[in-house]
């Protein structure tokens, strides 16, 4: 413990120390633009990825085109310093219970330092940093010299969730050939369930509680079945197939799951959605299509109701699939201690 506090003390002095570089430096040597003004500042992030997700989306996205519209109302109109930010955050090299070096900069870039407590907060829900993240946000308030301000860290907890949503939406509507798809489904779904979260704390809207599934045997449990006796029966000849082998057993367990609750998880978030829109909807493709089209016409009055229908939806879906092993990680999905 007492390594584990040394180290992320060094860490985020050095964190600290980068905040505080002067971002001139990097517009002058790089493509980084710097933004002005609290807008500018806290939606560098969205801004960045706005066009990728448009050119690659494949289907109507509700949930997203909601929370698009609710961090642009929401902005913290007070935090107007940009800083030079590593994005995705929370990675650093440790020799000699020393922390030597921060890696990873692909997606750094200059906006609220507030973005990288928020990330690697992220992280250490799945890769634990060390120190717990309230010593570590301790550390940085001491180097920086100001107070960590946790309200504008859980809003980059919802803006980096989404960003990480929107940046895997078409391929997992629409898989390319050799995608890792059992990945991006894996990163779909927690990612999902960190947005609702984040939502609710933010807006103070509790998520719905839903009953328990009914279980039932699908139409093609016994097909299933047998995939997944032929698939046992294959014999990978190196550990790219052994990989490939694994990744297509997870996803027949996936499509065992959604033959078994699909149906009834459907139905339920098609006469959901109708209520809600007072209208009558044919299938599932027709009512997400309207409820992205209400969400995009909608003011902040429909907040609430939108988050709760929104809540249940992708909470039936994690009622679903979370007890996969693809899906596992978004049971155990938590806001990062400290926010």
């Amino acid at each position: 413990a007492e390594q584990q506090s040394a180290v992320g003390r060094e860490y985020m002095t050095a964190v600290a120390a980068m905040h505080a570089l002067p971002v001139e430096a990097f517009a002058e040597v790089g493509d980084m633009q710097v933004p002005k003004g609290a807008e500018e500042v806290a939606l560098v992030g969205l801004n960045t990825y706005m066009p990728q997700y448009l050119r690659t989306k494949k289907r109507p996205e509700p949930l997203l085109e909601f929370v698009i519209q609710w961090i642009r109302r929401n902005v913290p109109k007070h935090r107007t310093r940009a800083a030079f930010i590593q994005f995705d955050s929370g990675q650093f090299l440790v020799h000699d219970q020393r922390m030597t070096q921060l890696y990873d900069f692909e997606f750094s870039m200059i906006g609220d330092p507030m973005v990288d407590l928020a990330t690697m907060g992220m992280r250490n829900t799945i890769e634990p940093m060390g120190a717990p993240m309230a010593e570590l946000f301790g550390y940085y308030a001491e180097a920086s010299g100001e107070p960590v301000d946790h309200d504008a860290v859980l809003f980059h907890v919802l803006q980096f969730s989404l960003l990480g949503t929107m940046q895997f939406t078409g391929t997992v509507a629409d898989p390319r050939a050799s995608d890792p798809h059992s990945v991006y489904l894996q990163f779909d779904l927690a990612l999902r369930r960190s947005i609702l979260l984040a939502l609710s704390k933010l807006t103070g809207v509790a998520l719905p509680e839903l009953p328990p599934l009914v279980e039932r045997t699908g139409d093609n449990a016994t097909l299933i079945r047998k995939l997944t006796d032929t698939l046992s029966g294959i014999a990978p000849k190196d550990a790219v197939a052994e990989g490939q082998k694994g990744q297509a057993a997870e996803l027949i367990e996936w499509v065992a799951r959604a033959d078994a609750y699909g149906a009834g998880m459907v139905a339920q978030n098609i006469a959901e959605v109708a209520a809600f829109l007072k209208q009558d909807l044919a299938d599932w493709p027709a009512a997400e299509a309207a409820l992205e089209a209400f969400v995009l016409a909608a003011g902040p009055d429909q907040d609430a109701g939108l988050l709760r229908l929104l809540g249940a939806i992708e909470g039936r879906r994690l009622q679903v699939f979370g007890p996969t092993s693809i899906g596992e990680a978004a049971l155990h999905v938590r806001l990062p201690q400290g926010v």
